[in-house]
């Protein structure tokens, strides 16, 4: 099944490529984002995806399920662009490999059973709908929780684009992102089998992120993937938005892809490995 997750990905590769162009050339700020958010839900439709849309009453949010039952394997799905600067974090990469991901797990799904779930977040990452869903309670039926996004390096989870700060400003709680160590082993394993070999080690840090909220309840990774070969190239940054167009950035996007897929067969054919998840939460 690895292999059919593999081939399908490679197949639709140009249509992620035009996700993500898209997405790059409508940039849409926080809880704005309507454009980018009826193309994702569109793809995500006509692969057959069961779609709740405005999702707890957030008008660019959406729950996306295909398959039924546990393990649910749970990517996050972020579009915001930055108000005047475009995409300086690079989410129009992430929210193509979270959307490539979940279409390539949903191929296997009817052999492997279980369900890949893709939660549309908008919003930045003070701000961002993760914190609202997760007061909502809305993540506290995934089994694992994955939200990749693109950075100047390769690291197993924790990210270099913020400098750690005081999370006691932020408008809605946050807390310290708590990477899940065995889940971030899995997926780097994948990573490298993918073709992205130099990668960095796991690291917890305090950032205003809303994953970090989402970490203490669920078994949680955030891993970083390179976009960029320019060492003189910072996240977040114009020069950086222009990264997310590059090959290097397109062939980096498709193997994350493949491994965020792969993790998550991983997970339903080997569901021992959630009992060693949840015991890092405890």
């Amino acid at each position: 099944m690895k292999q059919e997750i593999i081939s399908y990905i490679t197949s639709i590769k140009e249509d992620i490529y035009t996700l993500s162009n898209y997405l790059y050339t409508n940039p849409e700020t926080n809880y704005n984002e309507y454009k980018c958010y009826s193309y994702i839900v569109n793809i995500l439709k006509t692969n057959n995806f069961e779609i709740q849309e405005n999702y707890c009453d957030i008008p660019t949010s959406f729950y996306a399920q295909y398959g039924n039952g546990h393990p649910k394997i749970c990517y996050i799905c972020k579009y915001s662009s930055t108000e005047n600067l475009g995409h300086i974090f690079g989410n129009n990469v992430n929210a193509s490999i979270s959307v490539a991901a979940a279409l390539g797990l949903s191929k296997v799904i009817s052999k492997s059973g279980g369900s890949v779930i893709i939660i549309g977040c908008p919003g930045d990452y003070v701000n961002g709908a993760e914190l609202a869903l997760t007061k909502e309670k809305c993540f506290e039926d995934m089994d694992v929780i994955i939200a990749a996004h693109c950075d100047i390096t390769n690291a197993e989870s924790g990210s270099s684009m913020a400098t750690p700060c005081d999370i006691s400003r932020f408008e809605l709680p946050s807390q310290e992102l708590l990477s899940n160590k065995s889940l971030s082993r899995i997926f780097t394993h994948n990573l490298k089998e993918s073709g992205i070999i130099d990668i960095g080690c796991c690291k917890d840090a305090l950032y205003g992120l809303g994953i970090g909220s989402i970490s203490h309840i669920t078994p949680c990774i955030y891993p970083s993937i390179a976009i960029t070969e320019n060492p003189s190239i910072s996240c977040p940054s114009s020069l950086f938005a222009i990264e997310t167009q590059t090959d290097f950035c397109k062939n980096n996007m498709i193997k994350a892809a493949e491994a965020l897929a792969i993790t998550g067969l991983d997970i339903i054919e080997k569901q021992d490995l959630l009992k060693e998840f949840r015991l890092e939460l405890i």
